[in-house]
């Protein structure tokens, strides 16, 4: 058996993971078999940290222009409750506005951590008027899609910052180290020993399956 090193990374790791997966589950405790199985399993891991640490980036961009986005319609709806013709929601929207004003459309242009820091602090503010939001349509709704959008941003960069910390090393370089073990490491073992254990046989048989779908 043998994995093509042409297919993509992300194709590695998931046939690593299906591998692992079906070597511990024909409950073999062999000393080599169970090393080398570990050994793929640690190296998937540390694969996936890195391709992930490489996505990250992007994600974080799509979510952050997320909150961009509600921060400028919160915007726009408290300008306009600020002039509506309702005294009780315009009195409502010049609170809501005072507010805002305090933070601005710059914080969108500030850093993710200060843009955090900002939002978590105007969240509070807002907070504090919970009775003159709810008198602005649609104002209580644009708040809470905010705060939503921020609690996905600040779980996402948070996966970012772990990642960065993980693993020094690129999804490349570690691509090479996973398929080594696999082409020289696990697969030939796994041909081998099958040969003169019949338990080894099924799983032989299961990662060619697996390799012939890819």
């Amino acid at each position: 058996m043998n994995f093509d090193s042409n297919f993509k990374v992300a194709t590695l790791a998931d046939f690593a993971r299906s591998a692992v997966k079906s070597c511990r589950a024909i409950g073999q405790s062999e000393a080599n078999f169970v090393s080398l199985t570990d050994y793929v399993d640690n190296l998937e891991k540390s694969l996936t940290t890195a391709i992930k640490k490489d996505k990250i980036p992007s994600n974080l961009e799509t979510l952050d222009a997320k909150r961009d986005a509600l921060v400028r319609t919160l915007k726009a709806l408290l300008q306009a409750a600020s002039l509506h013709p309702d005294k009780d929601v315009q009195a409502a929207g010049k609170s809501g506005k005072a507010i805002f004003d305090k933070y601005g459309l710059k914080i969108i242009r500030a850093s993710y951590e200060e843009e955090t820091t900002y939002l978590r602090s105007m969240f509070a503010d807002l907070d504090a008027i919970a009775t003159e939001v709810k008198a602005v349509s649609g104002l209580e709704e644009t708040i809470e899609s905010l705060k939503a959008a921020q609690e996905a941003f600040e779980a996402e960069y948070s996966a970012y910052s772990k990642a960065l910390a993980s693993s020094g090393k690129s999804a490349t370089e570690i691509k090479k180290e996973l398929i080594t073990a696999l082409n020289s490491g696990l697969l030939p073992y796994i041909d081998a020993v099958s040969l003169v254990n019949d338990a080894y046989k099924p799983l032989k048989s299961e990662l060619e399956t697996i390799l012939a779908r890819l």
